[in-house]
């Protein structure tokens, strides 16, 4: 039952921004974009903790006016994770995989047609999917007396992006690299004043996205459909002939 409400969720959070995005009319593109990054969380009191590897994948959508300004709104499959230090130096690890909706302001700086530098920022919201724990060694309680498995973890959270990135245009579409910053602003752990009581995500993405321009798509359809009834005119044409 759980499950079939964050589908519910995430499909009205879906429909949603669809519905907004497509409401503006200027130039759009649609892409892929996947990324590894560094995560950790911050604790208090301080959990001792090496950065985690995590990645993530999605679709962009890009809306972009004459001044430079759009929106770009993204729908990903994101990791966020983090590893404490135990007694003999091995670490527990929990590893939190989420379908994260980022709704960013989009700038580019410049007026250069071939690439230029682009900077984002805006809210995300993430619905949790599923969680992995791994331990191995005895936990070091010494100083949070906390047991991270069996933890109750918020299945919703929502924070704030920024990105610093460079977009290239080519003829067979455009290619974008941003450097991501992410912060949590909800707890992932229910607060508890005797252990954990401010658990936030924080990310650091490398990314790489492909776009190509949806105007374009749309043009070649049209003329396809256009072609194919001149074709069907010209076959009716001879039949009666």
């Amino acid at each position: 039952m759980r499950g079939y409400s964050r589908s519910i969720k995430l499909i009205f959070i879906i429909i949603f921004t669809f519905s907004a995005f497509f409401s503006l009319k200027s130039q759009y593109y649609l892409g892929v974009k996947g990324g590894i990054g560094a995560s950790k969380y911050y604790f208090q009191p301080f959990v001792k903790q090496d950065f985690t590897l995590v990645n993530k994948q999605g679709i962009v959508l890009n809306y972009l006016n004459n001044n430079g300004v759009g929106l770009q709104i993204e729908f990903n499959y994101t990791q966020k994770a983090w590893k404490e230090i135990t007694v003999a130096s091995n670490p527990q690890q929990m590893l939190l995989q989420y379908y994260e909706i980022p709704i960013l302001t989009h700038i580019k700086i410049g007026k250069s047609l071939k690439s230029w530098p682009t900077i984002s920022f805006g809210p995300h919201i993430s619905l949790l999917n599923n969680h992995k724990y791994t331990a191995n060694s005895t936990i070091d309680t010494s100083i949070v007396d906390y047991n991270f498995n069996n933890g109750l973890y918020s299945e919703f959270d929502y924070g704030l992006d920024i990105s610093l990135g460079y977009e290239f245009h080519t003829s067979i579409g455009n290619f974008q690299f941003d450097i991501i910053y992410s912060q949590g602003l909800k707890d992932i752990l229910a607060r508890n004043t005797a252990s954990i009581y401010q658990s936030l995500n924080q990310n650091m993405f490398f990314e790489f996205s492909y776009k190509i321009k949806i105007k374009d798509i749309s043009k070649k359809t049209k003329n396809k459909a256009i072609k194919t009834k001149v074709k069907s005119k010209k076959m009716k044409v001879e039949e009666i002939n």
